[in-house]
């Protein structure tokens, strides 16, 4: 391997890890502004309150 083809290779390795990082960064955005959405919308709505129970409706 020349020296040019090595430098495409830690150029494409580091392309592809910076991607990485911004997706990561993102999901962890997502993540948290949902979290506080859902804070809002469990507050307003008991429903969505985290409770442990579940209805049963039996027919």
């Amino acid at each position: 391997m020349d020296l040019s083809t090595i430098q495409m290779h830690l150029d494409n390795f580091v392309t592809t890890w910076t991607q990485w990082h911004n997706i990561v960064e993102a999901v962890h955005s997502l993540v948290t502004t949902g979290k506080e959405s859902f804070g809002a919308v469990s507050s307003n709505f008991p429903l969505f309150a985290g409770s442990s129970h579940q209805n049963v409706y039996e027919f």
